[in-house]
């Protein structure tokens, strides 16, 4: 975080976070992250030079150690390894969940408008209907089943056969040629 940096400087007040994503030469969102004391002033000027670089900009509203892409992700990731981990489906088929499934929807309208549509009378009606199933879900039991076995063994294995070590570079091309063709498409719809 900023603050962890800036503090004792006499232009602390100037001092934030632009956290992008990678591949940051592809993705087009970055995290503008302020100190408790950078100026409003420098807030909006870093979100106005980020949007004519064609950024698209999410103003955190509070530093937190993660920022918000990397700890929904980290948060997704947890219950992946723990649903491959625990053996309940392959990281393939997990994949699949996302890339060809949640992924297609959040692609261009995220998860909160995503439940907003889910139900007939929107967000309210989503939470009313179906938090009591999300919160019946145990999303900490099996907790060694995450991060440190599994990443080691079952995903490892499994990627390993997928997309050897080797031949990582030309997935990570392909993957950003299918990131341009998303992203121009995004453009023009």
């Amino acid at each position: 975080s900023a603050s962890r940096y800036c503090e004792e400087l006499s232009g602390r007040h100037r001092c934030l976070v632009v956290h992008p994503i990678n591949p940051p030469h592809l993705i087009p969102a970055v995290e503008i992250v302020p100190s408790p004391w950078t100026e409003k002033s420098i807030i909006t000027k870093v979100d106005e030079i980020m949007r004519n670089c064609s950024r698209e900009t999410i103003l955190l509203n509070k530093e937190i150690d993660g920022f918000v892409v990397n700890r929904l992700q980290g948060a997704l990731l947890e219950e992946a390894f723990r649903l491959v981990g625990s053996g309940i489906v392959s990281a393939a088929d997990l994949d699949k969940a996302i890339a060809d499934g949640l992924g297609l929807r959040w692609s261009f309208m995220g998860p909160m408008k995503t439940i907003h549509l889910n139900a007939p009378g929107g967000v309210a009606d989503y939470v009313e209907r179906y938090a009591r199933m999300y919160q019946g879900f145990d999303l900490h039991a099996d907790t060694d089943n995450s991060w440190h076995r599994v990443t080691r063994e079952t995903l490892t294995a499994e990627l390993e056969t997928a997309i050897p070590t080797d031949d990582i570079p030309a997935a990570q091309a392909e993957r950003d040629k299918k990131l341009m063709a998303l992203i121009k498409h995004k453009q023009t719809s």
